[in-house]
């Protein structure tokens, strides 16, 4: 992952679309924030890091999604960001000033 000066949102989610209409809502939201203020340079960057059951779950969701993502494969990673933000079961969103 590339070191960056642009401050960074760290999303992790449980298959951020799965039928779930609030999910949706927020993805919907948060692609428009991301495509509005990255307008005319890159100001903020938002990581997905995926909590899909599956790796084809998070393929369709990831698909939808204009940002960067942890690979499915990448555990370590994924754990590490787990415990550093505390996310348990469900999405969330954390605002970080530069990559974690």
């Amino acid at each position: 992952m590339k070191s960056s000066s642009t401050p960074t949102s760290t999303w992790a989610s449980s298959s951020a679309q799965a039928g779930n209409p609030p999910r949706r809502t927020f993805l919907g939201l948060l692609k428009e924030f991301y495509s509005e203020v990255n307008i005319d340079y890159k100001q903020c960057e938002v990581l997905y890091v995926p909590l899909d059951k599956t790796e084809a779950k998070f393929e369709e969701s990831y698909g939808a999604m204009p940002w960067l993502a942890i690979p499915y494969s990448d555990e370590a990673r994924i754990k590490s960001l787990k415990e550093r933000y505390r996310v348990r079961f469900y999405r969330i969103l954390t605002l970080s000033s530069r990559y974690p």
